[in-house]
């Protein structure tokens, strides 16, 4: 793909920026299933940030009313990190239709960098110049999963997520899936969604998958699944939030964003402007500036998440 003449064309034309990776050739999301920044803003940012209430409860009574909280679920994130707790809370929304799965992955913003820099060590081999992605797990014939994340998501599930979304998909058979999450909470979103649709819970066209501040969460494999099954996919990036370009695209088998990025490259105040990244994980949108801005990891949609959702989302 050439991106100045916006076209597919043999390697021997001369063309001064080559996009060589197929999941890099710009396109947009299908219409049907566009972005929708009301929903993103005001319905899925309480449900991301009622993890951190005192019970999810509080913040969908606060700002989604007509949404009921039905349990949650804490467990250890991993055999190898005895001190990171994951977290992931069930509801459902008889107005959307749908059932809500929502996951933390961080049990506070203070712990960030040291869980970063912990399961990167124990996950890949990292040296100046490669990352060796070591440390994955297939996911059916499509591709590996970044196993910390993978892992994390199985060890929720077994220890009793699934038997919540089951009684609620018993319940609700004709809802939608909405499947959400920020940080490491986002991948194990992502991991979530992806294992709904192969266990055949859900349809792909009724799952939503919204996250903020993903990690890469599996290979370029993967990513070509990702985007040939869900058509409703969005991970939203604040403007120059470090997480999502860990860990980096290098090594043989280097780990790649799925679609859709949705950047805002500015402070998410309402009626800031947004961009819809039209390549999956180039050198586009938030990758192509600098990733130093840890408090911009934990403030979306003009809200500190952790806070906003301790104080029961007012």
């Amino acid at each position: 793909w050439c991106p100045g003449t916006k076209t597919c064309e043999e390697s021997t034309t001369t063309c001064n920026t080559r996009i060589n990776l197929e999941l890099n050739c710009p396109r947009l999301p299908n219409p049907a299933y566009a972005y929708n920044e009301t929903f993103a803003r005001y319905y899925i940012t309480p449900i991301v940030a009622g993890v951190h209430a005192l019970s999810p409860a509080i913040c969908l009574k606060n700002q989604i009313p007509h949404a009921s909280y039905y349990q949650d679920i804490h467990t250890q994130c991993g055999d190898d990190q005895p001190n990171v707790r994951c977290h992931a809370y069930t509801a459902w929304d008889p107005v959307e239709k749908a059932v809500i799965i929502s996951f933390e992955g961080t049990s506070s913003g203070v712990q960030l960098a040291d869980e970063f820099e912990s399961f990167l060590k124990q996950a890949f081999h990292m040296t100046y110049d490669s990352t060796d992605f070591r440390h994955k797990v297939q996911f059916f014939d499509n591709g590996y999963l970044f196993k910390y994340f993978n892992d994390a998501f199985m060890d929720l599930w077994n220890a009793g997520l699934e038997q919540q979304v089951r009684t609620l998909k018993y319940q609700y058979p004709d809802y939608k899936a909405y499947v959400t999450g920020h940080s490491l909470g986002a991948s194990m979103a992502s991991v979530c969604a992806a294992y709904l649709v192969k266990w055949n819970m859900w349809a792909p066209e009724n799952v939503r998958l919204v996250t903020f501040g993903q990690p890469r969460t599996g290979d370029y494999d993967f990513a070509t699944w990702h985007d040939a099954t869900f058509p409703y996919s969005y991970r939203i990036v604040h403007q120059n939030d470090p997480v999502p370009h860990i860990p980096p695209r290098l090594g043989p088998d280097r780990v790649f964003h799925h679609r859709f990025e949705v950047w805002y490259d500015n402070d998410m105040a309402v009626g800031q402007p947004y961009t819809i990244c039209q390549e999956a994980d180039g050198d586009y949108c938030s990758n192509v500036i600098k990733d130093d801005a840890v408090l911009q990891h934990l403030w979306y949609f003009d809200k500190f998440l952790h806070e906003w959702g301790a104080a029961g989302c007012p």
